[in-house]
């Protein structure tokens, strides 16, 4: 699979500001430039989730992190383990049947791909919605 290769990461909070979300590169991402000098916004590295080359059905990207939701069907979040994206279901009973399953095994054997499902937050921002479904 062809993929852009891409970084999201939050930006560290400071008495500036930061806190928002960036795309880019690891380390900092060049935000632009005034004369001569380069402005740069350092990403807390915990945060930072790699591209997975699929998209929602909102057509949102969906990154390392993100936690997926479709009407009627498993609520998932994406994680990378064993050199590989995986799809981690919140539910007990769904970690026993797909906790070894490549996200792209998941879509392709339990859902068929990701544009029935809609990025709802992430495992840093909405870390409710994980403790919620998995109840």
């Amino acid at each position: 699979m062809d993929r852009e290769i891409l970084f999201r990461g939050r930006t560290m909070k400071t008495r500036f500001g930061g806190g928002k979300w960036i795309e880019g590169f690891f380390a900092a991402i060049i935000t632009g430039t005034e004369k001569g000098c380069f402005k740069t916004e350092f990403v807390d590295p915990a945060t930072v989730g790699q591209y997975t080359g699929l998209t929602d059905r909102n057509g949102a990207k969906i990154f390392v992190g993100d936690i997926l939701y479709k009407e009627g069907h498993w609520t998932f979040y994406v994680g990378y383990e064993m050199g590989a994206f995986r799809a981690i279901p919140l539910e007990p009973v769904q970690k026993l049947n797909w906790s070894h399953c490549t996200l792209e095994e998941f879509l392709r054997v339990g859902m068929g791909d990701c544009k029935g499902f809609e990025v709802i937050g992430n495992i840093h921002d909405n870390p409710e919605l994980l403790k919620e479904k998995s109840k």
